[in-house]
C-alpha cells in the first residue's frame, strides 16, 4: 500500500513539475502578470502581459460599461491563477466599491507580432506615452 502512495506521489510531482513548460507552450499567462488594458469598442478587450505580449479577449455580447473612465478590470482566473484559454477566465469590470458587472467571454487570443504592428502601437494597451506628433 505505501509503495502505491509514493508512486502516485512521485506521478503527481512530476506532472506538478512539468505543468509550467506545458502552460509556456501554450501561451499562458498568470493574473498578476496583466499590467494594463483598454476596450476596443463594445465587445474586445486588450491586456498588456509582462512587458510586450497581448491578448485579445473577445466578448460574447457587447457590453457598454467597459469604456467607462471609471471601469477596472479584475481578472479571476479558475485554475492556480494561470490562464491559458477563455475558459480558465472569469473577468470583471468594477463600476464602484459596490457594484462589478462579470463579462461573456468568448475567446481569448494571444496577438502575433504581426498583428500588434497592424493595430499601431498607440492603440495598444500601457503604450500611449508613445504617441509621436504628426507633423
Amino acid at each position: 500500500m505505501s509503495r502505491k502512495i509514493a508512486g502516485l506521489t512521485a506521478i503527481a510531482a512530476l506532472m506538478a513539475a512539468a505543468a509550467p513548460a506545458l502552460a509556456e507552450d501554450r501561451a499562458c499567462f498568470n493574473s498578476r502578470e496583466v499590467k494594463n488594458w483598454s476596450a476596443m469598442g463594445d465587445q474586445t478587450l486588450l491586456l498588456r502581459v509582462r512587458t510586450s505580449e497581448y491578448y485579445r479577449i473577445d466578448l460574447s455580447r457587447p457590453v457598454k460599461h467597459i469604456r467607462s473612465p471609471a471601469a477596472l478590470l479584475a481578472l479571476v482566473s479558475r485554475e492556480q491563477s494561470q490562464i491559458c484559454n477563455a475558459g480558465d477566465l472569469d473577468p470583471r469590470i468594477m463600476l464602484g466599491p459596490r457594484f462589478s458587472l462579470g463579462l461573456p467571454v468568448a475567446g481569448l487570443h494571444r496577438l502575433t507580432e504581426a498583428e500588434q504592428a497592424a493595430m499601431g502601437e498607440t492603440n495598444l494597451p500601457g503604450r500611449h506615452y508613445r504617441r509621436r506628433n504628426q507633423d
